[in-house]
């Protein structure tokens, strides 16, 4: 029997994730355009700068980055179902936990470039 954490995770994805996203190519591809034309030029230059996206969801800002060369990357997020789905686009490392648990036992100056978005 699942946890009552992991079935509202579950539902979430059902009734939310899921509607906003395709798990192909074309759509890692099509989202990654879409944020690079809007976030651009807030996007870091540094291929080594180690990049941090919260409630990552299915890692399209993790793909986008990667995409733009970012060589170290890593997304967080409560729901293991999304990050399943991501992990077949991305090199990023998945981490399956709450966001603030994850923040609050990260070493100050962990990470460069920090990103939180819902889309």
């Amino acid at each position: 029997m699942a946890s009552l954490h992991d079935q509202v995770t579950l539902d979430y994805y059902r009734t939310t994730a899921a509607r906003g996203h395709s798990s192909t190519l074309q759509h890692y591809e099509s989202t990654a355009q879409h944020l690079q034309r809007r976030f651009g030029d807030w996007l870091p230059q540094q291929q080594a700068t180690r990049c941090l996206d919260v409630a990552c969801g299915c890692g399209d800002m993790l793909y986008c980055l990667e995409k733009h060369g970012i060589c170290e990357t890593k997304g967080v997020d409560l729901c293991r179902e999304e990050l399943d789905k991501a992990r077949p686009f991305l090199r990023a490392e998945l981490v399956c936990t709450d966001v603030l648990e994850f923040l609050r036992d990260a070493p100050g100056g962990s990470y460069d470039f920090v990103t939180a978005l819902t889309f």
